[in-house]
């Protein structure tokens, strides 16, 4: 199953603000999975899931490139 990376509309400078902000894992998780796409550090979800510690089979991965609000 491919999970399309959703589109980031927020600066770098503001993901890195609101990812040092983030009081949950998840939200932690998911905020600095979406820094690392945009500021070009990953660009593959191989990358990006070992980067923050997750499998990218798992449910984590999935969780963190949900289209849901930050």
């Amino acid at each position: 199953m491919n999970i399309k990376i959703p589109q980031i509309t927020e600066s770098i400078s503001e993901l890195k603000s609101l990812t040092r902000k983030s009081l949950k894992g998840y939200q932690k998780q998911r905020r600095t999975m979406l820094y690392l796409y945009r500021s070009g550090q990953v660009k593959t979800r191989q990358q990006a899931a070992e980067t923050i510690g997750v499998h990218r089979s798992q449910n984590e991965l999935s969780r963190c490139l949900c289209v849901s609000s930050l």
